[in-house]
Order: C-alpha cells, then structure tokens, then sequence
C-alpha cells in the first residue's frame, strides 16, 4: 500500500511542473472526479480544467469551490448528456478547438441502475456507453492533444505528462468467482444483456481497450483505477436512493475512502511517474509499476484504490490469450464507425462472426483450391462470401453470360445430388460442386432443397456494379435480389436455420421458413446488419410484403442475425 502521507507528499511537488497544465474531468461536477478535480487546482500552478457533466448547478457549485481553493485556476463547465455519442464528438470538438494539448483526461462516469437494457437513440445500453463506450471515445477524440502534450518542446522531457484515467474496477470481472471473460460473439449485450455481464463487459473491455490503445500510442500512459468504496453520489438513480444510500452507508462506514482521500490518491495515479508511458518505461529504472500485461512500465496499468497494481490475475490472462485486445479493439472501432462517423443506429454483428469471417476469407482463398470438413454456418458464410466474389475474372463471366452452364448444373444437382464438375469451362462450376458436396456431408436433405432454390436464382443475370450506391432499402432489395448468387439466400437459411435459430423457436422457424412460397414468410423480419436503422428495415418489410419476395425474407430473416423476430 502507498500512504497516504507518500501520496500527499508527492502530490506537493506538482507546483513544480510548468503552470497551465489542462486537464479534462468527464463527470467532474461531482464524487471522485470532482475531488480529483480540487486536488489537481489545489497542487498545480494555474491549471486549465474542464468538467463535462449534465448539471448546470452542480457545476456552478464547483467552479466556486475550485476558485477558492486556487484563484489562479482556469475552471471550464461543458454541459452536455455524454449518454449518446455524438454529443461526446461535440464536446471534444469543442475542446479541440480551445486547446492545443491535454495533459489529462480523468474519466469517471456512471450511474447505478435496476432497470434492464435501456437502450439509447443510438442502438447502446445507456449504462454500458457511460462505463465504457463514451469514456473510450473520450480516449480516440482526444488522443491528438494527449500526443501534442507528450511531445510538447516548451517542456522538459522529464516534466512531461500525458495521461488517461478511467475509474471503475479492473478486476470486478473475477470478484466473487467471475470467470473474467468476454462473450466475443456478443461485446455490446444486444442479445444477451444482464446488469452483472454489462458491469463485467464495460470492465474487461476497458482493460483492454486501455491496454491496445498504451501499444499503439506509447508517449502516452493510461490507467484503469479501482477506487474502492467512496461516498458519492452514484446511487442517485436507484428508486429507493435515500434508504439505500443511508443503510449502506452506516454499514460499509468503516470500509469508505473519505472523499478527498480518494481525491488526492487518484490525483497520484493520473501524475505519478511510477506509471509512465511505455516508451519512456522500458528504459526507467526504480519505482516503476508492472504493467497490466506483466511487463514492468509497460504504459498500461490497472491500480488498486491503495495506489499498488493489481497482481497478475490467470483468468484475465486466459482472456487476453483468446485475443481480446484485438478484438475488443476492433468491435469499438466499428461501433465508432458506424455511430459516430456514418451517423447509424448501431447494430452487433452476426453472433458467431468468426464463423462468419472464416467463411469469407475461405470463399477467397478457395476460389483456387482447398477442400476440408467445416461446420453448417461456415458453409453457410462460404457460399455467400462466394456468390459475391467481385473480381476482373467473374465480371468476365457475368458479361459473357456463362450461367446457363452453372445452371444446369445446378438443376441436375438438385436432382441427383452431384454435379460433374468436367467439360465446363467455368471455374464456379468447380466451386458450386464443392458447395454441393460439404452440404451433402451435413444435411443432405436440405443440401437438395438449397441447390434448387440456387438454381431458381442463377436464372436471373447479374446486374452488379462497383459504384453502385443505394440511398433506401427500397432501391437496394430489388436490385441484391436478381444479383448473382442471391438465389442461396433462402436455400442457405433452410441450411442454417439450425445454428441460427434458438432451440425453443426451432419448430416454428420451420414451419415459416420452408416451403419458400409459404405466405408467412411475408410475416416475417430481422435486424439484418448496419446499413439501416430499425424503421427502415420495417418499412422495408412492407415493401417485400407488397412484392411478394418470399426468398429474400426468408434469406433476411436467418442469414445475418442471431435472431428472428414475429410480427
């Protein structure tokens, strides 16, 4: 443990560092962030500080007290609802254009809640975005500053600071027997949300986030704090707040972080040089801490309340060995992508996306060779994947016509359950067998009524173009629906409908998805994928139901999503 009196020690010599430090609060108008907040004014030389938060009083309150503390402080309150992303890009947008670094970015956001998945405006859990996706964006927007204040050439290199702060519990994912790990098929709970897995979703996936983001930026140090017990305000959201917040309170009393102590040892965490950059660890010596991959100074650090590192934890290490840096990185930069920069509800991803991207990558690389044993949706994502190779070789092929070859095959396929892959000059052909044969090895019953459906499809030519740009859903179903290849779309549900659909809702799901002229079909809909928000895709419904596409619906409901829904 760190004492206090280390802490507070250190803590004095911060007057000695250039004034005009600027650091920014998100949540900083109240709790262990507002104190943190009064620590940083009462121990640095005329210091920059905005608070982000959503009360205009609590603010105000704030400001004063801080001016109190230090006259020479420069307190900034940006009001905003930092629950929706786009009023977080607002905000730094603003910053950005007042400053040209940033020291500290200090981040404690959160409520207490026991409603389920309140899902915003913008397709995220509320909790889930204030735990976790606001604060990381907070980390992408603002990284420019934090680059510019770590290479700052008016400042000694020693006195240089640029550093991320997120308080919440780095390790409240193994507590009590928690397994510690990430559902990698479902990161953001649209389909599988609980309080308890969104709390261990937004820690974990702050672990590593924070982790990826120390290696891709190493003049740059980031913490992920647990604070302990500390007398906030956080219980303000819970119905019964005051009855709670007083039992628990003479309760855990014994076991409570006074609020200022908190201030001042959090303040250590965002400014000590015991957890530096990891370019500038690797060559420190002396007290440096052992970074949250167990590498010491490694730029990363999860730091208990006491201001020492957590130990090496087996669980949390299981995790990042299944490649959660990676992963969890990829998912948040797709979720920014989609809410942020192309303005769209956001919507998960298959939930067994590797398969999904197994099956593409291999329709790719097949399309020379390889054959092996693969599983029902793999096959699934493989034809797809191949029905849309988009390449100077299949253009030739769809100018050229060649699919009466690909359909005859088919139909004889469907009929016999082989296709002669000889004395076609076309390379699908080979393909289409290959595909025939590993449905065959699954299910052979509905490998037959796949290839049929297929068959029906190769009769319409392909229309595709490369600069092809669809504004509605109206415009795009019609013109997917004659492309080719699009025909495996109700085949392939009838195919995968098994692995897709849950267990309970099986027999129902067969009895709508098959045959293909089944006038339920029309009845029903799914979250397809990220190109259009919910209303669209109901109005597109309409639309199919209008034009009786019973292959399209049935290819909509199965091919993309986890789930189907009735209405």
């Amino acid at each position: 443990m760190v004492n206090l009196q280390t802490i507070q020690a250190h803590n004095a010599t911060l007057k000695s560092l250039a004034p005009g430090l600027v650091a920014v609060f998100v949540g900083g108008t109240s709790g262990i962030s507002l104190s943190t907040a009064l620590a940083l004014a009462r121990h640095t030389l005329s210091p920059k500080i905005y608070l982000i938060g959503r009360s205009q009083s609590a603010a105000d309150d704030a400001i004063a007290s801080m001016k109190t503390i230090n006259p020479s402080a420069q307190p900034t309150f940006l009001q905003t609802d930092i629950s929706l992303l786009k009023n977080v890009d607002s905000v730094c947008d603003e910053i950005a254009a007042k400053e040209k670094k940033l020291n500290l970015l200090f981040m404690t956001p959160g409520y207490m809640t026991l409603k389920g998945r309140d899902e915003t405006a913008e397709g995220l859990d509320r909790k889930f975005v204030l735990h976790y996706y606001a604060r990381m964006r907070f980390v992408t927007k603002l990284l420019p500053l934090l680059t510019a204040a770590a290479e700052d050439p008016s400042v000694n290199a020693n006195a240089r600071l640029s550093r991320v702060v997120s308080v919440l519990d780095p390790q409240v994912s193994v507590r009590a027997g928690g397994s510690g790990r990430l559902d990698f098929s479902d990161l953001s709970l649209k389909h599988t949300f609980s309080l308890q897995t969104c709390q261990a979703h937004a820690s974990l996936m702050g672990d590593f986030f924070l982790e990826g983001m120390a290696q891709r930026h190493p003049h740059t140090s980031f913490v992920h704090a647990y604070p302990s017990g500390v007398a906030t305000g956080l219980m303000r959201e819970l119905p019964v707040r005051r009855v709670l917040s007083s039992v628990l309170g003479t309760l855990l009393s014994p076991f409570i972080v006074p609020i200022q102590e908190s201030g001042e040892r959090h303040l250590f965490a965002a400014t000590s040089g015991r957890f530096p950059p990891k370019a500038e660890g690797a060559k420190m010596e002396g007290d440096v801490a052992v970074g949250s991959d167990g590498t010491k100074g490694s730029g990363c650090y999860w730091v208990n309340w006491d201001g020492e590192v957590f130990p090496a934890n087996k669980k949390l290490g299981r995790t990042r060995g299944e490649g959660a840096v990676e992963k969890v990185l990829q998912h948040t930069d797709d979720a920014f992508k989609q809410v942020c920069e192309d303005g769209k509800t956001y919507i998960e991803r298959h939930a067994a996306a590797d398969l999904e991207e197994v099956g593409a990558f291999r329709a790719q690389e097949d399309w020379r060779r390889l054959y092996r044993n693969v599983s029902r949706l793999e096959i699934t994502s493989y034809a797809l994947g191949f029905g849309f190779i988009h390449d100077d070789i299949i253009d030739k092929e769809i100018q050229d016509a060649n699919l009466e070859e690909v359909e005859q095959a088919l139909e004889k396929g469907g009929q016999t359950s082989k296709i002669e892959e000889k004395g076609g000059s076309s390379g699908k052909r080979r393909i289409v067998a290959q595909i025939l044969r590993e449905m065959m090895a699954i299910d052979p019953e509905r490998a037959m009524d796949v290839t049929k459906s297929w068959a029906a499809g190769v009769q319409h030519s392909s229309t595709r173009q490369d600069d092809k740009q669809f504004n509605t859903l109206e415009e795009y179903i019609p013109y997917r629906c004659f492309d080719v290849g699009y025909g495996l779309w109700h085949g392939l549900v009838a195919l995968s409908c098994t692995i897709t659909i849950p267990e309970e809702e099986a027999d129902e799901a067969r009895e709508l998805l098959m045959p293909a002229g089944n006038p339920s079909l029309h009845k029903c809909i799914c979250m397809v994928c990220s190109l259009f928000p919910y209303t669209m895709r109901f109005h597109g419904v309409e639309i199919l139901s209008e034009r009786r596409h019973p292959c399209i619906i049935a290819g909509l409901v199965v091919v993309n999503c986890p789930h189907f829904y009735l209405m």
